[in-house]
């Protein structure tokens, strides 16, 4: 792994704030530039699978341990944004990670795809309206159900 770390470091200014490399086939590492300073973060090993529809496609994501999974989409007609729900993690293996790894899988999928934005909606006032205010997603609009709201983030 040091010789990974030393390779990515020689890269670390085209680096967005937070970045995910590959380890050893689906291990996922966080690598955060903090004031030229790599700091590295075992995640999460997950398995995916990708879903092409005629309105555009979705990916799941599940954490190999099986306690924890989420889901990307993305519309044909919307490359810009990739909208994101579904992120559960079992109460036996919150505060592991494991939510934190999924949503970073996701937002550098995005990222991956080139789009701009990623998108999601939480219910008003619940625990998960904190935590992704916490990651950087920002009010964009109020959903239709009344209940809940829009929160976007630029990748």
């Amino acid at each position: 792994m040091q010789g990974t770390l030393r390779h990515v470091h020689d890269r670390v200014n085209h680096l967005p704030d937070i970045a995910l490399i590959g380890g050893n086939m689906d291990t996922v590492f966080a690598i955060a530039k903090a004031g030229g300073q790599l700091m590295k973060h075992k995640l999460v090993n997950y398995i995916t699978h990708k879903k092409e529809n005629d309105w555009g496609n979705y990916w799941f994501f599940m954490a190999s341990e099986g306690c924890a999974f989420a889901r990307a989409y993305m519309y044909d007609d919307d490359k810009s944004t990739i909208y994101m729900d579904l992120l559960s993690v079992s109460p036996e293996c919150r505060k592991q990670g494991m939510g934190l790894g999924l949503q970073m899988v996701r937002e550098n999928l995005g990222r991956r795809l080139g789009c701009e934005f990623s998108c999601l909606w939480v219910e008003k006032g619940k625990w998960m309206e904190q935590w992704y205010e916490r990651r950087g997603y920002k009010y964009y609009s109020d959903h239709e159900d009344g209940k809940s709201v829009w929160m976007r983030k630029s990748l």
